[in-house]
């Protein structure tokens, strides 16, 4: 019996993860794509807007605290549910998509959150 509430927190954790993630990922791919606009438009008229646009992406140390997230995540830390992306991705896919140790998920995986870290450190 302990070892299913075992897999049921487990599982819990798992989404809990999950969606912090995925706010971190979405913090940091929105400031990014806002400097890529401001990027591109930079010699026109509305240059000034597109900056106001991804200025905003980060104000409040919004990014920072989603490169952090992902960094702790990674190494484990600095989280109450102590997410850890690299030992879930070895772990598997709760949906079946992939299994337990595929190496190839699991680089892929860890090579993205080491360029969504990037992609924050830019911005």
């Amino acid at each position: 019996m302990g070892e299913f509430f075992k897999k049921v927190i487990d599982a819990t954790v798992q989404v809990a993860c999950s969606k912090d993630l995925n706010h971190h990922e979405s913090r940091i791919k929105g400031a990014f794509d806002r400097l890529i606009d401001f990027h591109k438009y930079k010699t026109e008229e509305s240059a000034e807007m597109y900056k106001k646009l991804f200025m905003d992406e980060c104000t409040g140390s919004q990014c920072s605290d989603a490169i952090r997230g992902i960094y702790d995540a990674m190494l484990r830390k600095g989280s109450f549910l102590e997410c850890d992306f690299l030992e879930s991705s070895y772990k598997g896919d709760a949906t079946g998509s992939y299994e337990k140790g595929v190496r190839d998920q699991v680089v892929s995986k860890s090579a993205y959150l080491e360029t969504l870290a990037v992609m924050g450190i830019m911005v």
